[in-house]
């Protein structure tokens, strides 16, 4: 009788550089954006970014145990 492995799920971590465009919405007065509005932005939560994917650029990848911190395999691109 063959002998028939065991499937089991695991958890893929990648680690990558991703070129993504940040926008936020901001409202000020007018002539008051020169220097302030970069303070603001830093206090302010971010809409989504807009991820472009294509030019993604993959570092490390590490599979782990599903639910667990036991690493199992790492891969350096």
């Amino acid at each position: 009788m063959p002998n028939i492995k065991e499937k089991r799920f695991y958890t893929v971590e990648i680690e990558c550089l991703i070129p993504a465009t940040v926008k936020y919405k901001v409202l000020m007065e007018d002539g008051e954006y020169q220097k302030a509005v970069l303070e603001t932005v830093k206090l302010s939560p971010i809409d989504r970014p807009k991820l472009r994917l294509n030019l993604m650029r993959r570092i490390k990848a590490t599979v782990y145990d599903l639910g667990t911190n036991m690493i199992r395999h790492i891969h350096r691109f």
